[in-house]
């Protein structure tokens, strides 16, 4: 009990060292393998990966009608670190033969794609790079004004989102975070300062002229949009867009401002 207490409180080390004499002393004492498999919890939470993944597999053998949450608490230590060819392929399988409503297979799989897209995307700015400083892509300078910025823009983009993601996911950890869990267009910054008016003119197919407004009297308020002055609805998926890409754009413009006399502008890195 003085363990779970101090787990719940934030202190897993302190809650590791009574959990290992326990464990040492009164193993008889663990019939259910609470102690064993809450032990790998602390070594997982410290960032002991490998020892925690030792625990799990110890525990399995000894409490063997608990092999399925082992199983997926393993899972989620393969899915804090490098995304390796192994973990999606065995992600794709379960995901497949998973009869569960929603699969929890098929939602692991998807964070595990998303940070290896992040991957990928990353290795392609690094190659792009090399054969760009190579001088064999001289035909295709002219590209990297156009790619070089929006590619290392969407990394990282990608990165704050899966960030944002797995903190949520970190305090829901036994269920999908559904889409109606939460407020439309709500984000992880909300308490931010974001645009307030914006105007766009935009020429449709036809030739015809729009001019979009948008009005945020509030941070946490949905936008507003007009198209020549009348009201356009949004669903929540375009307000989540709308207010994403207006909070890029405000950061950019924020990037770009001067500082004022005296004051030295935080340099920042993409």
């Amino acid at each position: 009990m003085a363990a779970t207490d101090l787990l719940n409180a934030g202190k897993p080390a302190e809650a590791l060292v009574l959990l290992q004499q326990l464990s040492r002393e009164q193993p008889e004492l663990d019939e259910d393998g609470y102690v064993a498999i809450t032990l790998g919890d602390c070594l997982a939470l410290l960032g002991r990966g490998p020892e925690a993944r030792e625990t799990y597999a110890a525990a399995a053998v000894v409490h063997p009608q608990r092999k399925v949450e082992i199983e997926q608490k393993t899972i989620a230590i393969d899915l804090a670190g490098p995304i390796s060819d192994e973990l999606i392929a065995r992600l794709r399988k379960s995901a497949a033969v998973s009869g569960e409503e929603p699969s929890v297979a098929a939602w692991q799989l998807a964070r595990a794609l998303q940070k290896r897209a992040r991957d990928l995307l990353n290795e392609a700015i690094d190659s792009f790079t090399r054969a760009y400083e190579s001088g064999l892509a001289v035909p295709f300078r002219p590209c990297r004004g156009e790619q070089w910025p929006v590619l290392i823009d969407l990394s990282r983009q990608l990165s704050l989102f899966i960030g944002r993601f797995e903190e949520r996911w970190a305090r829901y950890p036994q269920q999908p975070l559904l889409h109606d869990e939460t407020k439309p267009g709500a984000t992880a910054d909300e308490g931010e300062p974001l645009m307030t008016e914006a105007a766009w003119t935009i020429q449709q197919p036809d030739g015809r002229r729009v001019v979009f407004e948008l009005l945020q009297p509030e941070a946490k308020a949905p936008p507003q949009i007009t198209a020549d002055g009348r009201p356009v609805n949004l669903t929540p998926d375009q307000t989540a867009l709308v207010r994403a890409y207006q909070q890029r754009i405000s950061e950019i413009l924020t990037e770009m401002t001067p500082a004022p006399s005296g004051i030295l502008k935080k340099e920042t890195t993409p």
